[in-house]
């Protein structure tokens, strides 16, 4: 899709908010149940599931992923896998939790916070080596990511995420 002038920070942050904010909804966890519990009987059933779901996320992530290596904003062999490993990231344990009962759907804000160190460190592993200088980082997003404790980590994993981006 084409994102015109807009940041390819804020758009992954638009993007991946709503996809956490889906993904961790009664309705979708009673779905992706649904679909797991039922995939050994109906295996249709989880095919629909992962079609209309988390198939056209992977889908409009990777396209979005495309654009920016298109316009050399990123450096990545593979935007389908990438895609896949940026909303594998998104997941994280937040929504295992949620399923299994441990814990209640995130507030706007944790969701929010979320996210933005989610692209923080993602943008990070994906931004195209450079011999002269070091990229300059995109602006930190919610209170979480603006933590010198979070800035610290997200150098500390940003050439192992580079690298696991890459494959």
């Amino acid at each position: 899709p084409s994102r015109g002038s807009g940041r390819l920070d804020d758009v992954l942050l638009e993007v991946g908010t709503a996809v956490v904010t889906a993904m961790t909804s009664a309705s979708a966890i009673g779905l992706h149940n649904a679909a797991v519990c039922e995939s050994v009987r109906f295996s249709d059933a989880a095919a629909a599931f992962w079609t209309s779901g988390p198939g056209q996320a992977a889908e409009h992530v990777r396209r979005i992923l495309a654009d920016a290596r298109r316009r050399g904003e990123i450096d990545l062999d593979d935007d389908e896998v990438a895609a896949r490993r940026f909303l594998a990231m998104l997941r994280g344990n937040l929504h295992m939790e949620i399923t299994l009962g441990l814990r209640s759907t995130p507030g706007t804000k944790e969701v929010r916070d979320h996210v933005a160190f989610v692209v923080a460190v993602f943008l990070r592993g994906a931004w195209p080596a450079s011999t002269s200088k070091e990229h300059e980082e995109p602006a930190p997003r919610g209170d979480a990511v603006a933590l010198p404790v979070a800035q610290g980590l997200i150098r500390e994993v940003g050439e192992s995420v580079r690298e696991i981006v890459r494959g």
